[in-house]
């Protein structure tokens, strides 16, 4: 594949890989990467697997496919890595934690997955080949995931002393950004079976330019210190969070499951803690 056709996205490529490079120059320069050493990584990912492909689109269009899809596996460690640290910034230290909070965010979060999952194994889409399938709905999957994870930690972190203009705000942000359009990109491609250069891609190319620019912003400027919240703040996020992972929880069925596994006695023990 070639940009001759497709004129608006060589520019936005360009731009974007001028822009990923903006947003480290600011990492290195502002030292951020000592906090965020998983995000650093994956902007890092992002520079060179942006110029790798890049120059294949344009001199060895045969091995972009292969490629773009070989490289999805580490994207999604150093992914995997950077949730990871976003909940240890969010949640530390801990022990500071009413009980259960950390227990109800990752069960709105496992409730979520199984949700998605689901709906993936219903409407895994249709592709010319079976691993272009499995690939496009694990994709689509993960895109759903990773926008509800950020999307909880936007929505959550002012009740951890986290004002909005801390850097894993921006960060979450960013991503947020991103991700709400790519879940609409990604969905797209998968159920109508579009082709891998469609101008649809255009629109999250669009989106992943300005989660750079969020990134860039929060990184050009100071960060702002965490407050220590209150208990009645945390309260309140314990709180919020039961709901949401409960209803998410019957929602998904993943309630009714786990209790129909559960013996009398675990019950009667529930019960007697209750």
């Amino acid at each position: 594949m070639t940009f001759a056709a497709h004129p608006l996205a060589y520019v936005l490529w360009i731009v974007i890989m001028i822009a990923q490079g903006c947003v480290l120059a600011l990492l290195v320069g502002r030292r951020g990467y000592r906090e965020y050493p998983a995000f650093t990584a994956f902007i890092v990912f992002c520079v060179i697997h942006s110029l790798v492909l890049f120059y294949l689109s344009n001199y060895a269009p045969g091995y972009y496919l292969p490629v773009y899809w070989l490289t999805y596996v580490p994207e999604l460690v150093i992914l995997a890595s950077l949730v990871q640290e976003m909940f240890y910034v969010l949640f530390h230290p801990y022990e500071t934690l009413p009980a259960n909070t950390l227990r109800h965010f990752l069960g709105a979060i496992l409730a979520v997955a199984i949700l998605i999952l689901t709906l993936t194994a219903i409407f895994p889409g249709a592709q010319p080949k079976t691993w272009l399938t499995v690939a496009r709905a694990t994709d689509q999957a993960v895109t759903w995931l990773l926008c509800v994870i950020f999307t909880l930690i936007v929505l959550f972190a002012k009740y951890f002393g986290i004002p909005w203009r801390h850097r894993l705000q921006g960060i979450a942000s960013g991503f947020l950004i991103f991700l709400s359009v790519d879940i609409f990109v990604t969905t797209i491609v998968t159920q109508l079976h579009l082709p891998p250069y469609s101008a649809v891609w255009s629109l999250g190319m669009f989106a992943f330019l300005a989660a750079c620019c969020t990134w860039a912003y929060y990184f050009a400027a100071e960060d702002v210190a965490r407050t220590v919240p209150s208990l009645e703040e945390l309260r309140k996020a314990q709180l919020a969070l039961q709901r949401v992972a409960g209803a998410l929880s019957r929602f998904s069925g993943w309630e009714n499951r786990t209790a129909r596994k559960s013996s009398p006695r675990e019950g009667v023990a529930r019960a007697q803690a209750r």
